[in-house]
């Protein structure tokens, strides 16, 4: 098991929700954290608390639809620093809606928050984890697993970075690079699903914002690949999914998770 005391982690989207959490834990295990966001403010809030416990935390605003300046963030970040030990592309945005009322510029938005930025940011923090050791975590969805309807675009990122995960996770094999990927399932008490106003179906279940930082810690320290985080009978459902598709779209629709996620995009959420 990994020793994450004195690492530095480099944290995508944490000024609030998952990734507030997630930074809180890191700094209990005596991470170094540096937080990533465009909100100064949540950034200064996430700072306050994990000062106040005795973690130490660097808040970066920055913008990282930016892609082509997140070589300057490395810069940044680095001669702040110094070295980063673990990355974890956690920022992400998702707007329920008919995919014929989705306009390009929102579907060039999400694909460039949710997917490129990652993916930009590993392969520019990839060369110095290759030589020194390190490991990356990704944030992806239970919509990786299971595309979401009137959620396609969110989906597909999701997906996306799921399969950027595995394929990396090969072409690192061999390397004292970790690469993990967390699915984690509907968040209740922060983020995307704790202002809806759309209850979920029980067999969806839902889970804490812990339980998720809980799970990327873990992943972290024991070089786990893929972790999903539900509360609901959903892994063997995946399972079978994966073999007949047409079993997954029927169950969605019997079990009311197809008119939970209509009703979201019906409300603007």
């Amino acid at each position: 098991m990994k020793d994450l005391n004195n690492k530095v982690a480099l944290l995508t989207g944490a000024s609030s929700g998952i990734g507030a959490v997630i930074a809180n834990l890191l700094a209990q295990e005596g991470v170094t954290v540096v937080g990533v966001a465009r909100s100064k403010s949540g950034l200064n809030n996430t700072k306050s608390i994990i000062e106040n416990l005795g973690g130490e935390f660097h808040g970066v605003p920055f913008d990282i639809s930016q892609t082509s300046k997140l070589s300057e963030l490395k810069v940044q970040v680095t001669n702040a620093v110094g070295e980063v030990d673990i990355l974890i592309n956690n920022a992400g945005i998702e707007e329920y809606n008919y995919f014929q009322d989705y306009d390009l510029k929102y579907i060039e938005k999400i694909t460039t928050v949710n997917l490129i930025a990652g993916m930009e940011l590993t392969r520019q923090f990839l060369p110095q984890m290759l030589d020194r050791g390190g490991h990356i975590v990704n944030i992806c969805s239970l919509a990786a697993k299971k595309g979401e309807s009137f959620n396609a675009t969110y989906s597909a990122t999701k997906g996306g970075l799921a399969l950027f995960t595995d394929a990396l996770r090969q072409e690192v094999h061999g390397t004292s690079v970790g690469v993990s990927a967390i699915f984690p399932g509907l968040v209740k008490d922060v983020g995307m699903y704790s202002d809806s106003q759309v209850k979920a179906p029980l067999i969806l279940g839902t889970i804490s914002s812990n339980k998720v930082a809980g799970a990327v810690i873990k992943a972290i320290k024991k070089d786990k690949p893929d972790v999903i985080v539900n509360s609901g009978p959903l892994r063997p459902l995946l399972a079978i999914n994966a073999l007949f598709p047409n079993f997954g779209n029927w169950f969605a629709r019997v079990t009311g998770i197809f008119d939970f996620c209509r009703k979201r995009a019906d409300l603007g959420e």
